[in-house]
């Protein structure tokens, strides 16, 4: 086998290589080569490495196309910084892995495959170099991707964790370290050939598992009605992100209503006409969605999060529980079956 560039196996590395390939990455090789004598079985697998990021950088024209759209970079303007997140991550996804480094990476997994079989799964997760410093503030900021298969879907994740340093977990975590502390609870499920479903919810593991030391994001398996009867009862704020106008109606918001939960939501569906902002709940972006721009949404929700619905919960009570009256005196009187039969009755009967 030729030498490689870009790629390291675990066997290769150690301790010593955190400058190549990362704290995470280092451990698993000191694992695999001390363990392995011993009898111990630890999984194979490689390491690209820091070399391949600069060349990831430089042959493609990205460290000057990011250059350029961090030049007005303001990491005291919350909108600035997403924004500016939101391009560089558009163009690290535009643009192509070298050739050489796709070659080395497919090279190393046809390996994988000969040791483990067909199109092994694998995860792909990020190994920053620094990331175990006492004042380090990404570690562990990238994403993960489980479960990846084929040559296809390996490299669409490596240039996926690349660009997922420039999320916003970051400030994800800043809000529960400032603001107060908070926890989402997810639950679903996807149709079978649902894929875009079931890729939504992977990526939920994924968030999860890089928020955990922060933020607990728990995801509820099964759902069914009794789990959707103790969600919308036993939450703080149900929280509710649709892309406009895609939004059905928003039933189980309204059956949060009745329990004296709070709506923070999208401008969609039933909340156009529910919302009262401050009253009966909060809403993310503008009527319409932002026309489309999903930066702006996600800017908005982390604005309201942090500096309107943590600092009520936690430092003005009794306003926090006026707006569960008035959700329940407004919204649960008025969206209910009673009265969309009787406007059936009235409206589209007769």
């Amino acid at each position: 086998m030729t030498a490689s560039r870009f790629i390291r196996w675990f066997r290769e590395i150690g301790m010593t290589d955190v400058a190549l390939v990362g704290g995470k990455n280092a451990s698993l090789g000191e694992m695999y080569h001390e363990l392995i004598p011993r009898g111990i079985k630890v999984p194979d697998g490689f390491a690209i490495t820091a070399e391949a990021y600069c060349h990831v950088l430089r042959v493609g024209g990205l460290a000057e196309t990011i250059r350029r759209i961090l030049a007005d970079l303001d990491t005291r303007d919350l909108a600035n910084l997403t924004e500016r997140g939101r391009r560089v991550r558009e163009a690290i996804l535009a643009t192509p892995l070298p050739k050489d480094l796709q070659d080395e990476i497919i090279q190393a997994y046809a390996s994988l495959c000969t040791k483990y079989g067909p199109e092994t799964d694998v995860a792909v997760r990020s190994s920053a170099t620094a990331e175990d410093l006492p004042d380090a503030s990404f570690a562990g900021q990238q994403e993960s991707f489980l479960h990846i298969r084929g040559e296809r879907a390996l490299l669409d994740a490596c240039q996926q964790c690349l660009a997922s340093l420039f999320t916003d977990f970051d400030r994800l975590r800043r809000i529960a370290a400032h603001a107060g502390g908070f926890q989402v609870i997810y639950a679903g499920k996807a149709h079978p050939r649902d894929q875009g479903g079931k890729e939504l919810i992977t990526r939920i593991f994924q968030a999860k598992e890089v928020l955990k030391r922060d933020i607990k994001v728990v995801y509820l398996q099964n759902y069914d009605l009794t789990v959707g009867k103790l969600m919308t009862a036993g939450v703080d704020v149900w929280l509710n992100t649709p892309q406009p106008p895609l939004e059905a109606s928003g039933t189980s918001g309204m059956k949060a209503a009745l329990n004296g939960v709070p709506s923070f939501s999208v401008l969609d569906g039933w909340w156009i006409e529910g919302w009262i902002e401050g009253i009966t709940g909060w809403a993310i972006g503008k009527d319409g969605g932002e026309d489309g721009d999903g930066s702006k949404v996600v800017s908005s929700l982390y604005d309201k999060l942090e500096r309107v619905v943590i600092p009520l919960f936690y430092r003005e009570r009794e306003r926090f529980l006026d707006i569960m009256l008035h959700a329940i005196a407004l919204n649960g009187s008025f969206f209910n079956a009673h009265r969309m039969m009787q406007q059936y009755v009235l409206k589209a009967y007769f």
